[in-house]
């Protein structure tokens, strides 16, 4: 580390000794206004991004937030991201809180973590009365092949072959999520666009729709929360009284 801030202080130095000055202070003043230019143009898109979320909950009958006070921060707490690292704790901007899928539904930009390990996500989250047994849904491939034979054990379904070759699915009782996923559930899922890349995640009340990583531009959101509530519509469709049945 002293080693690295020693360069840092020394190659600006050895630099202007290779070159006329002019130059050098040429070099760095454009190194300057091309940060300051990054920085502009990420502030003006985070700022676009804010104003078309907050008209997009306007017209859905969402209330937006830029930042979650006190009181909704205690409520977004228990949503979680099955085989997410506990050790990140998550920050989140443009919230929009109010009613999709039969029931209460938040949207918001979820980060975690810092620096090149940081990661962003546009999550959609319905509270269920019913804690969901742990689970995470995902798109099948090969690296989830590969998780398979490593001990993350892929839940398949000989009565929905289609589901169970196109999706990717863990929970830590495999038995509870299996009584979960019911026929209309399953179905729910294999009427989904093959391209809709959907993340799903079931923790305490919370069932959690994502596309991992990513941040879902505002002119996508209206048919992604559409899918997501079909999805919250046939879980709840299989809940009777408080219970999943």
């Amino acid at each position: 580390m002293r080693k690295t801030l020693l360069l840092s202080v020394l190659a600006p130095q050895k630099l202007h000794s290779t070159i006329p000055p002019s130059w050098f202070w040429a070099i760095w003043l454009g190194f300057l206004g091309l940060v300051v230019l990054m920085l502009y143009a990420k502030a003006r898109e985070a700022r676009k991004r804010r104003e078309e979320l907050e008209q997009f909950g306007m017209e859905r009958g969402l209330l937006f937030s830029e930042k979650p006070d006190d009181a909704l921060a205690e409520k977004l707490a228990p949503i979680q991201l099955a085989m997410a690292r506990l050790d990140y704790r998550p920050r989140y901007r443009n919230i929009l809180q109010g009613s999709a899928g039969g029931g209460e539904v938040i949207v918001a930009d979820r980060t975690v973590g810092s620096g090149k390990s940081q990661s962003t996500s546009t999550v959609i989250a319905f509270k269920f009365a019913t804690p969901f047994p742990s689970f995470m849904l995902c798109p099948e491939n090969a690296l989830w092949r590969l998780a398979d034979k490593v001990g993350y054990s892929d839940i398949d379904f000989e009565g929905a072959p289609d589901f169970s070759r196109r999706f990717f699915l863990h929970g830590r009782d495999p038995a509870a999520v299996r009584a979960l996923f019911k026929p209309e559930v399953t179905q729910a899922f294999e009427q989904l666009d093959s391209k809709s890349n959907c993340y799903v995640s079931g923790s305490g009340p919370w069932l959690v729709v994502y596309r991992s990583g990513r941040l879902i531009p505002v002119q996508e959101l209206r048919d992604f929360l559409q899918q997501a509530e079909s999805l919250a519509n046939a879980f709840r469709r299989t809940q009777s009284d408080g219970v999943f049945r």
